[in-house]
């Protein structure tokens, strides 16, 4: 199956199978998602009568890692 995301029109892809649940275009927001949360975190995909309706994104800090805020502050 090839696959072009209509809202960009660059993406293609071929995938062994169809696609069942989710759009090009949901697969690109996950992929966004996931980017954005950085090295800790979690995408969660939510279903609301059958479809997929929300992305939760939870971002961790790793609290053994001095954080930026205090590194900027102990350099001024």
């Amino acid at each position: 199956m090839v696959v072009r995301s209509q809202r960009s029109g660059t993406a293609q892809v071929t995938l062994p199978a169809p696609l069942r649940v989710l759009t090009p275009e949901q697969v690109m927001e996950v992929d966004r998602a996931l980017a954005a949360i950085g090295p800790f975190g979690e995408v969660r995909l939510v279903k609301v009568k059958g479809r997929v309706r929300f992305i939760q994104q939870m971002v961790s800090l790793d609290l053994l890692q001095p954080s930026r805020t205090e590194d900027r502050e102990r350099s001024a």
